[in-house]
């Protein structure tokens, strides 16, 4: 029996074993180190993490939750920490028998099995035959904490900024694709962590508070990225959040309150923040600096003192590399801006494309009577320090009342406005923005708008109010401080309204009511009130060089809106157009009488072109001051009028359009016209002219120069130009300086005390030096020497023609006539003292005749009235060696002297008088032919005159029945009413 048992319990005993070696199979592994193994009825899958993802110390059961990224199934399995290693964690996740896991990717999540702590890392991972194939990232698990899901609809709720700062820390996604709610103001940990954010964070409109940091203990790595945020990621925003009471001092680079830097897209949206924040550089009230993306930024509140020791510093953003789109952002009490270079109200230091709106900062007053933006270097400007375009940007909508200080290139809205390098043809955009009142000021290149405007086109200026004072030491401007190169287009300029209640002020050199200096403009720009409207109060000063609407310019043409035609019997009619500027230069007594080049329109121009412009000033200086430009060098002026105010000059070159000309060509200067009273009330001053006040110039034409204001100096004074002079001495006829159809009609006086200059004082020209020619113009003013002048010449058209240099003049006067009393009330007891009809002096030709000093063809009817019992002229005063005087007709009364010339140096013997002609009655006869009443209408009368070429017979009762000129265009022209 014993025998038949032993082979049954042998075959039982091999089935046992058998079914033992099923119970425990054979380990699978894969290429990620994972592996797979059956237990009992589990099937074990074993993968390594490495240590630093997870914070876990000691062995432990878990709850594994892994969710499809397919299909979003779910599935719940128990493992266990199996093994800590030094670099890795060797987790268990254990998967009942009949359960499957897809292959795919998941998230997996922690928790410990007996909740005695959350583990807030979770991963994405890839399984493959129920085996981690690969850990693809670790994210941070912070439905352990806060209810939602972390979706835009279900968001996750945050009441401990703590842990949520802790968690961020860990997840190395920075939370990318989360959206997070604040439910409750929220006080920030001392020394928070500073980690990187991808997601979304809400803060519901509460507050979060005590956001502090103090890097004085610090290394420099560890100051630096300080924020809320380390870094804001392409994709994040922040909204709906208070920061309040702010304390981040002692900081290093990219520092602000929200973040210290951000990359890509962000956004920033109802934002509000107070306290302070200090850095070195790149300092934000919002991002300390930005990079690549778009930021887009709304609805921000700022109360905060943002302070950087180096550049870039805004209220906003210290450097900006992003284009940024910002709408409605204002501030309240205790908001300013301070730093080095590139300091802005909203960004410090930029480069993109930006379309702001709606912004308001506004702050009367600091407390402490300092800044409330404060620059020590370059760039500041009242929206941005610095702007690089990349793109055609826009500001509108905005406004700037602020207390602002800064060194080179300041403005309430712009600091510095040019292209981006390797960038051309963009513009800028500037509507319905304001500058209320308020004080600007800085060394260079500062500007009631913009500080320094280089090469940016303009799209559009339209509805702008400049209300602050503006003042610098170089180049100061009601609008902008310096323009360079821009593309300008006047057609998209209208309504720019400068009405600053303080003056505009350069303490050194060169300020503008609109621009301070303009170099090189692209095209031209338009001055006309339809483009800049300057308040009639406005006062614009500086020690050297100062204009109504620029200091200085160069290479740039200015138009307005004037025209008008010249007429033989009105002198001008239908004049149209308004005045560009009807304030004050140099008004404020430390300038008035110091100033160096003053112009009522362009202090100083050089290689420009200023056409059809007009103003009506008071402008004041000591020299070079003019009604429209005070010094004007190689620039073409036409159709330009002074209509009224008053050019006082202390010393030298008063002019009722320019002070002073220089030209190396004579040429593209005409149709001036000046209203203004003109004086020099320095007795050592020279030049003062109805139009222009000193003139020199190489060959060529001027003309149609047209006098009706005041005209009164010392030295040489003209109703039309003071000093006429030619750059060519000694020339021949090939190189004179003509000025052709001139006419005055104000009045002119002079005085000019003991002097070897040759001064002179006439109706049309005060003085004609070397190669000059003064042609068809007409003198209706009268013409005074003051009591105590002791003048070379005193005439009708002009005063002193010539020199004493022997062989160094070629002057001519041609076609001219006076109709105005000349009258002398000066110093009896001086024997030079000559007065003529038409002209006081000729001086000296040469014995050759090559160069030769005459008049021809003119005529004198206005009164010579001198009891000094000196021989004068009714139409010369005086005639010296080799010069020449022939056919002229004096018709009105020299009171003392004769009907044509008065009188020759006695030592000069060589000087020539032909065919001299004077109405009976008039004077004495010495070199000339007397003729009566009767004779006047007869050809014959007046022999060798050439009719038909010079001269006319007056059958129309035009001249009172004396012969006239052909070609004197305004001889019987009305005094215009201007």
């Amino acid at each position: 029996m014993a025998n038949k048992l032993y082979p049954f319990f042998l075959f039982c005993l091999l089935l046992f074993c058998s079914s033992c070696e099923d119970d425990k199979q054979e380990v699978i592994t894969n290429a990620a180190g994972s592996q797979i193994e059956v237990v009992g009825n589990m099937k074990v899958s074993s993968f390594k993490i490495p240590n630093k993802q997870l914070t876990i110390e000691r062995l432990m059961k878990l709850k594994h939750r892994l969710q499809s990224l397919r299909d979003g199934r779910k599935f719940n399995f128990n493992g266990s920490i199996k093994e800590i290693k030094p670099d890795e964690i060797i987790c268990e996740l254990h998967i009942p028998i009949d359960n499957v896991i897809p292959d795919g990717d998941y998230n997996l999540a922690f928790t410990a099995a007996d909740n005695s702590i959350t583990i807030p890392t979770q991963f994405v991972l890839t399984f493959k035959d129920e085996m981690v194939a690969a850990i693809l990232q670790n994210t941070t698990n912070y439905s352990a904490y806060f209810s939602g899901d972390g979706t835009a609809e279900s968001p996750y709720l945050v009441n401990d900024i703590d842990k949520f700062l802790t968690l961020l820390s860990a997840d190395r996604t920075n939370a990318k694709g989360l959206f997070f709610r604040q439910t409750e103001d929220l006080i920030m940990p001392v020394q928070a962590i500073r980690s990187n954010f991808s997601g979304s964070y809400d803060g519901g409109g509460f507050k979060l508070k005590n956001l502090t940091f103090d890097g004085a203990n610090n290394d420099v790595k560890e100051n630096s990225y300080v924020g809320f945020f380390r870094e804001l990621n392409d994709g994040s925003s922040v909204s709906n959040i208070v920061f309040s009471d702010v304390m981040i001092i002692n900081a290093e680079n990219n520092v602000g309150v929200v973040a210290g830097s951000s990359y890509g897209s962000v956004s920033l949206k109802n934002i509000s923040v107070s306290g302070k924040v200090q850095g070195n550089l790149s300092v934000g009230g919002l991002i300390g600096s930005t990079t690549t993306g778009n930021l887009l930024v709304e609805d921000i509140n700022l109360g905060i003192i943002v302070k950087g020791n180096d550049f870039g510093v805004g209220g906003l953003f210290g450097l900006c590399l992003s284009n940024v789109t910002i709408t409605s952002v204002r501030n309240t009490k205790g908001f300013s801006v301070s730093g080095g270079d590139n300091v802005g109200g909203l960004i410090g230091d930029f480069s993109g494309i930006f379309d702001i709106k709606n912004v308001s900062l506004q702050v009367a007053t600091v407390d402490d009577g300092s800044f409330a933006l404060w620059g020590t270097a370059y760039c500041l400007g009242g929206i941005i320090g610095r702007a690089s375009l990349r793109g055609h940007s826009t500001i509108s909508g905005s406004t700037i009342q602020l207390p602002i200080h800064g060194v080179d290139r300041v403005g309430a809205f712009l600091g510095n406005l040019s292209l981006d390098e390797y960038e051309s043809g963009y513009g800028i955009t500037l509507k319905d923005n304001r500058v209320l009142p308020s004080q600007i000021s800085g060394v260079s290149d500062v500007g009631g708008f913009v500080g320094y405007w280089a090469n940016v086109r303009v799209n559009e200026l339209s509805n702008l109010l400049q209300q602050a004072s503006v003042t610098g030491m170089t180049n100061v401007g009601g609008f902008v401080g310096q323009l360079y190169a821009a593309n300008w287009v006047s057609g998209k300029v209208n309504g720019v309204k400068i009405e600053p209640s303080e003056p505009i002020t350069a303490k050194k050199k060169v300020a503008g009511g609109v621009f301070g200096e303009v170099l090189k403009s692209k095209n031209e720009i338009d001055i006309s009130p339809a483009s800049f409207t300057i308040g009639k109060n406005v006062s614009v000063n500086a020690a050297y060089t100062v204009g109504g609407i620029v200091g200085r310019a160069e290479n740039t043409t200015f138009t307005g809106d004037v025209s008008f035609i010249v007429d033989e019997d009105q002198a001008i009619k239908n004049l149209k157009g308004s005045s560009s500027f009807s304030g004050k230069i140099n008004n404020l007594e430390a300038y008035r009488t110091t100033t160096y080049t003053s112009g009522g329109l362009f202090g100083e121009v050089e290689d420009c072109t200023i056409k059809n412009v007009m103003a009506d000033a008071e402008v004041r200086g000591e020299r070079l001051i003019g009604g429209i430009a005070g010094n004007a060098i190689n620039s073409f002026l036409t159709y330009c009028v002074t209509k009224g105010g008053s050019v006082e000059a202390q010393s030298f070159a008063a002019g009722g359009i320019c002070g002073k000309m220089l030209m190396t060509k004579a040429e593209g200067i005409n149709y001036l016209v000046n209203n203004a009273s003109v004086s020099c009330s320095n007795k050592e001053g020279d030049s003062s002219g109805g139009i222009i006040g000193y003139f020199e110039s190489g060959k060529g034409t001027i003309s149609d120069f047209i006098n009706v204001g005041n005209v009164t100096g010392f030295g040489s004074v003209g109703g039309v130009i003071g000093s006429f002079i030619s750059k060519d001495k000694g020339s021949k006829n090939d190189n004179i300086v003509t000025l052709k159809r001139a006419v005055n009609y104000g009045e002119v006086s002079g005085s000019y005390r003991d002097g070897e200059e040759m001064f002179g004082l006439g109706g049309v020209v005060g003085t004609a030096r070397y190669c000059a020619e003064i042609r068809e113009s007409a003198n209706h003013g009268p013409v005074t020497a003051l009591q105590y002048s002791t003048y070379n010449g005193v005439g009708g058209v002009a005063g002193v023609l010539g020199g004493k240099e022997q062989n160094q003049s070629h002057i001519k006067l041609i076609s001219c006539c006076n109709t105005a009393t000349i009258t002398n009330h000066g110093d009896k007891s001086k024997s030079r003292y000559t007065m003529g009809g038409v002209a006081g002096r000729l001086f000296n030709g040469d014995k050759d005749g090559e160069r030769t000093v005459n008049m021809h063809n003119c005529y004198n009817k206005g009164a010579v009235n001198e009891s000094n019992n000196r021989d004068n002229g009714g139409i010369l005063g005086s005639i010296q060696s080799y010069a020449a005087v022939h056919e002229c007709i004096n018709i009105g009364k020299v009171q003392h002297g004769n009907g044509g010339v008065g009188s020759h140096p006695n030592d000069d013997l060589f000087f020539y008088i032909n065919y001299m002609y004077y109405l009976k009655g008039s004077g004495k006869s010495w070199k000339g032919k007397e003729f009566s009443d009767s004779q006047k209408q007869k050809e014959g009368t007046f022999e060798n005159f050439s009719f038909g070429r010079y001269w006319l017979i007056d059958k129309e009762n035009k001249n009172g029945g004396f012969p006239y000129l052909v070609d004197c265009y305004y001889q019987f022209a009305k005094k215009p009413v201007l």
